[in-house]
């Protein structure tokens, strides 16, 4: 029990870190993201929010297979690399919302994390030899 406890901590802690690192970035006060804006690209976050998924599923997809020991996935565990991201987003714009401060829930912005998302898994599935390579990295 324990190994396997330590095995999925030494897949998944990258996944971890990098969804510290979205509620961190989701948290930030908008005035204070004004502040440090540093290039003036209309709607440049929405290319951001769709990065940060796109790294975040890339970095679960790649911890099911390490933890599968294998790069042929079940569906089921590529519907949940996929539904769990978009969960995350959805929780991260709801608190947005209703918890962080000088922040608001934005459909656009849900929608960049989920092109994001779709994009890791249509890469993925397509098996595009750059992103195994990536993963393989990761």
């Amino acid at each position: 029990m324990k190994s396997r406890f330590l095995l999925f901590v030494k897949c998944y802690w990258k996944s971890v870190v990098w969804a510290g690192l979205i509620l961190f970035a989701s948290a930030i006060s908008g005035n204070e993201l004004d502040k440090v804006r540093i290039i003036h690209i209309p709607h440049f976050d929405k290319f951001v929010h769709l990065v940060l998924y796109f790294v975040f599923t890339l970095l679960l997809f790649a911890a099911q297979i390490k933890l599968n020991a294998t790069t042929q996935l079940k569906l089921s565990t590529k519907l949940i690399n996929i539904v769990f991201p978009f969960f995350y987003s959805l929780i991260m714009e709801i608190l947005q919302r209703f918890v962080f401060e000088n922040r608001s829930f934005e459909l656009a912005d849900l929608l960049a994390n989920s092109f994001g998302i779709l994009l890791c898994w249509l890469l993925y599935s397509l098996e595009i030899n750059f992103l195994k390579r990536i993963i393989r990295f990761l």
